[in-house]
Formats: C-alpha cells, sequence, structure tokens
C-alpha cells in the first residue's frame, strides 16, 4: 500500500496542501513534499476559530451567562440605543 507520503514524493508538482489538525498527515506532507505550503481547510478554520472563542470565554466566565458589562455600564448602553449618533456615552469601565 502506497503512503502519502511515499504518494507526495512521486508528485513533486504538488505546492499547496490543504489538510485538517492531524499530527500525522501534517508531517507526512512536510516529509513527502517539503516545497508545498500547508493550509488549514475552511472547515477546520472555522473549527479552530469556534474553539478558541469557547476557551476564551471560559476562561472569563462569560459561558455562565455572567455579564459583559457591570449592571450600570448595561444601563448606559442599553441607553445609547435610544440616543441619536455621535452621542453616546463611554462606559465607566472603559474611561
Amino acid at each position: 500500500m502506497v503512503t502519502c507520503t511515499d504518494w507526495l514524493k512521486r508528485h513533486p508538482e504538488v505546492e499547496v496542501i490543504s489538510r485538517d489538525r492531524c499530527g500525522l498527515y501534517a508531517r507526512a506532507a512536510r516529509q513527502g513534499t517539503p516545497q508545498a505550503e500547508q493550509a488549514a481547510d475552511r472547515f477546520h478554520i472555522v473549527q479552530n476559530l469556534r474553539q478558541a472563542i469557547e476557551e476564551r470565554m471560559n476562561r472569563h466566565g462569560r459561558a455562565t451567562g455572567r455579564a459583559l458589562l457591570s449592571g450600570a455600564d448595561n444601563s448606559t448602553a442599553a441607553g445609547n440605543l435610544r440616543k441619536p449618533p455621535g452621542s453616546l456615552a463611554v462606559p465607566t469601565s472603559l474611561r
């Protein structure tokens, strides 16, 4: 059976390899076509982004439903929704 590395070595014209996050596939690509650029496919780019956002939110307590702004700042932000553009108040936490 032909391995990925062997197949890539027989096809030096390969310039770009779109792959998932599997380390074995990355190693095979490096060994088989060291000149080729490796890129994550769209699904895995979105998956990486989602995972990073979830981890960040979990670290800061957002996944538990904690508000992004304090109660006073939430009131200020809600009041800003009714004001015309250009008259936004700066939340106290951002001053």
